[in-house]
């Protein structure tokens, strides 16, 4: 919000990949990657964890800087997850593939004979104009990705139609193309469930879920919550791949990181405290097996297979750094509950690689993020109030749209407050009564917390402050 050019470079990624032909114009979702500069022509790939990435990243930035079409992004990238990327028992499976009838792209590029042949006439010669498929094919043959090439305001003026009535023939234009497409053979999926990619897709929709709102998304990344839970073995160990009752691979570093994230995360999303739980819990039996003398983290654990050598991977790649994740959610963990040993764990991950951060900080976003909320102390906000109440949703929403993003949120969930929950999180005790219908909200840093707000308007400016 306070860099103007940060704030440009991500508006003109975010803007430029919604734009671009990676971005599943017909189905949601995002292809892997462009294989072009103008991200004009995808790898038609689709992954788990880049449309999980995805939907959160364009949920912060649009509800951060106030872009509804961010917003909207993000919900069609969450509606690709949640109705294409799950199996029948609520977990998501890992991708889909690039080809189908032995070409790839297939199933999703068009020529302008297909288009005519899927639509009336007037929606027809609506998207081929749209869309230029007169123009220069982007793919051998004369098949195309489907991309708006020109503004819609342009081409309605061309056909002599308002904007409106123009995007309501091409919104009923891409009904009955996705509708068409579907009856196309399908790439190829790749159905295993993975435990840190499920994590993942639980960590964005638990999110979008309470930020947006949207109880359909909250209610998907629960789902898949429980069955995390349920592949986790009595040792704590977690069950890394499951596909068709079948079990295999050894957890790694990225499993346990991003189901802990995944299990905070949705208790700040809906304050049930077993999420809690068992995030504490995963954290206490398997952290230990990654730790080395230091307090680094590394990619395989100590009672995994025999290694010359177990890895450490720091520095971010196709997907943020395993250890700047767990990093991140030992800090929160910490500010949550208030015990010093998450804190501590968490500070002596991210010092372990203070030499790799000094010298490539842009290498190693994600531990340079888990960096900062280590020196800064831990800031929670607690809001009281039964999620029935008008008031508490009121502030809730205004919670996940001002505050910073290093504050972690710990509300209440129904009242009166239960003794586990003000066992697992000490800055409720004292604070769980409040008058009817009035929920409260408390900031805290560093154990203390200022006087009580119950006004949406009055929490925005302290969070506003909080965050400057």
């Amino acid at each position: 919000r306070r860099d103007p050019a940060a704030r440009d470079l991500l508006a003109g990624t975010l803007d430029g990949m919604a734009a671009g032909g990676f971005c599943d114009w017909l189905g949601g979702g995002f292809h892997r990657y462009s294989v072009d500069e103008a991200w004009r022509m995808p790898h038609f790939e689709k992954m788990v964890y880049d449309n999980a990435l995805l939907a959160r990243a364009y949920a912060e930035a649009g509800l951060a800087l106030d872009r509804a079409e961010w917003v909207a992004v993000a919900r069609v990238t969450a509606d690709y997850l949640v109705g294409e990327m799950r199996g029948p028992e609520g977990a998501f499976l890992s991708s889909t593939d690039a080809d189908s009838e032995g070409h790839e792209g297939r199933f999703f590029t068009w020529t302008a004979a297909q288009v005519r042949a899927a639509l009336p006439p007037g929606e027809a010669d609506l998207v081929i104009a749209l869309c230029g498929l007169g123009a220069t094919s982007n793919l051998e043959g004369d098949a195309r990705v489907l991309r708006p090439a020109l503004p819609l305001a342009e081409v309605a003026a061309e056909f002599q139609l308002t904007t409106d009535l123009a995007a309501g023939r091409l919104a009923s234009a891409r009904e009955r193309l996705l509708a068409a497409r579907r009856l196309r053979v399908p790439p190829a999926t790749d159905d295993k469930r993975l435990a840190g990619w499920n994590g993942m897709a639980v960590w964005s929709l638990a999110y979008l879920g309470a930020a947006l709102p949207e109880p359909r998304y909250l209610q998907t990344a629960r789902t898949a919550g429980h069955f995390l839970l349920a592949r986790t073995a009595p040792d704590g160990r977690l069950e890394r791949s499951w596909r068709d009752g079948a079990v295999s691979g050894v957890e790694t570093l990225e499993d346990v990181a991003w189901v802990v994230a995944a299990f905070s995360q949705l208790f700040e999303a809906d304050g049930e405290v077993a999420w809690l739980t068992a995030a504490k819990a995963l954290v206490e039996r398997r952290l230990p097996h990654y730790q080395t003398r230091s307090g680094a983290l590394c990619d395989t654990p100590d009672d995994g297979p025999d290694l010359l050598l177990r890895p450490r991977t720091p520095a971010d790649g196709a997907t943020p750094s395993a250890a700047g994740v767990l990093a991140a959610a030992l800090l929160r963990l910490a500010a949550l509950t208030g015990e010093e040993r998450f804190r501590v764990a968490g500070e002596c991950a991210v010092a372990a690689e203070a030499g790799l951060l000094t010298r490539v900080p842009a290498a190693c976003l994600t531990l340079v993020q888990a960096a900062e909320g280590a020196v800064r102390s831990g800031m929670t906000l607690v809001v009281v109030g039964d999620p029935s109440w008008v008031s508490t949703r009121e502030l809730l929403a205004t919670a996940w749209r001002r505050k910073p993003a290093r504050c972690v949120l710990a509300p209440s969930g129904p009242l009166p407050l239960r003794a586990e929950s003000l066992r697992a999180v000490p800055l409720f005790s004292g604070r769980e009564t409040v008058p009817p219908g009035r929920a409260r909200a408390y900031l805290c840093e560093g154990g203390a917390c200022r006087i009580p707000v119950e006004e949406p308007a009055a929490l925005a400016r302290l969070l506003d402050a909080a965050g400057s």
